[in-house]
């Protein structure tokens, strides 16, 4: 569906980049709608705007560049900004050389961030602000240089509302990442 293209100068490609103060929303939520990165591919760039109700997965970054730019948030970059958002994602299989393999930067609501690697740096989410999210299970450590609020994830982070728990997944090992009843 989509294309990969450099943005601006940076050496890698991504799948989706979003530079205005827009919403892209799916239709029917993370469950259908799949942003894959496949190769030397990131799944989202992003400087401005919101990304609701995507599963993204499948970004690999570059193994060599700019630490943030080309190494760096394999799910999804928003580094350096503090605007861009993820809403109701569920972020996953991605791979970074530098940190954030699943997200870098930029403002967590509502997201699932689990089975992400750091190949070199952290598996979860860095430089981020992270607010009702599940963070978990990724490789090399879940959370780096984040502000967290009703959060989970292991360890417990520091900040209002967050927890250490079994969030009860529907069925982890199959890739359903839905909270059960029992959550």
């Amino acid at each position: 569906l989509f294309k990969p293209f450099e943005f601006k100068s940076l050496k890698l490609p991504n799948r989706v980049v979003i530079e205005k103060d827009i919403t892209v929303r799916s239709v029917n939520g993370p469950g259908s709608t799949v942003i894959r990165g496949e190769g030397n591919v990131r799944c989202v760039r992003m400087t401005a705007g919101t990304l609701m109700g995507f599963t993204v997965a499948n970004g690999n970054c570059l193994p060599d560049g700019d630490n943030h730019y080309d190494r760096s948030g394999a799910g999804i970059s928003m580094y350096p900004s503090t605007q861009a958002k993820a809403v109701n994602c569920l972020i996953t299989g991605n791979a970074a050389m530098g940190d954030g393999g699943g997200a870098d930067g930029g403002n967590l609501f509502n997201c699932t961030v689990v089975k992400n690697n750091g190949v070199r740096g952290l598996g979860g989410v860095a430089n981020a602000s992270v607010y009702n999210c599940i963070v978990l299970s990724n490789e090399r450590g879940n959370l780096k240089a984040c502000t967290c609020y009703y959060t989970c994830s292991s360890p417990r982070p520091v900040g209002v509302g967050n927890i250490e728990m079994n969030p009860q997944f529907v069925d982890a090992p199959a890739g359903n990442y839905r909270l059960g009843m029992d959550s």
